[in-house]
């Protein structure tokens, strides 16, 4: 019972984390897409 108790919240730790991960990325992927435009808009 423990044991169980125990990898459940070991396996919401890693949800959370991949949860994180993917914000971060989708949030780096907004920033590059942004400048991405940026530069397109400056002739740069």
């Amino acid at each position: 019972e423990d044991l169980e108790s125990h990898n459940r919240g070991k396996g919401g730790y890693l949800n959370k984390m991949d949860f994180l991960n993917r914000a971060d990325n989708r949030q780096f992927e907004k920033e590059r897409a942004f400048r991405a435009t940026a530069r397109k808009d400056t002739g740069n």
